[in-house]
Formats: structure tokens, sequence, C-alpha cells
């Protein structure tokens, strides 16, 4: 995955750096190195499946307010490994 299909996922969600890092369970600072490419994931495969299950979702709900809600559910590493587990 691409430095540039990073950012773009992220702004096609409307999540800022600091959120989606929240939800993939890493600092702001290891996303922000991701999006520019300083670094990049230590496993590219298993942030396409995390982003593409955070797509999935918003494709689901087309209730803005129903996709803050499921946002803030998935804040947590724990929680969104729970969610991709069960997915």
């Amino acid at each position: 995955m691409s430095p540039q299909e990073i950012k773009t996922q992220r702004e096609q969600l409307g999540l800022t750096q600091e959120a989606l890092a929240e939800l993939l369970g890493v600092v702001s600072v290891k996303l922000a190195q991701w999006e520019t490419g300083a670094a990049a994931p230590e496993s590219a495969t298993m942030l396409r499946l995390a982003l593409d299950h955070i797509v999935m979702m918003r494709h689901l709900v087309d209730d803005p307010r129903m996709f803050q809600a499921v946002r803030q559910l998935t804040e947590t590493k724990a929680e969104l490994q729970q969610m991709l587990a069960e997915a």
C-alpha cells in the first residue's frame, strides 16, 4: 500500500491522522510517516485489511450519526482487532 493510498483512504473516511492511528493502534507520528513514505507499516497486508474493513463499515452506514457512533466504538486497538476477528 503506497503512502498516497494510505492518505487517500484516510481522507475518504473523513478521519484525522490521530483518529485513524488510534483505530489502528499506532501513534499518530507513525501514521504520518506512513503517509509521507518516511516509514512503511510492518504489515501492509494487515493495514489494507483494516482500512478495507473501515471503508466497508462506512459504506454500510448511510447515516453520518450512526457512522460517528460506530467510529467511537472502534477507537481502541482491542475493539478493532475484535471486529476484524468477527468479520
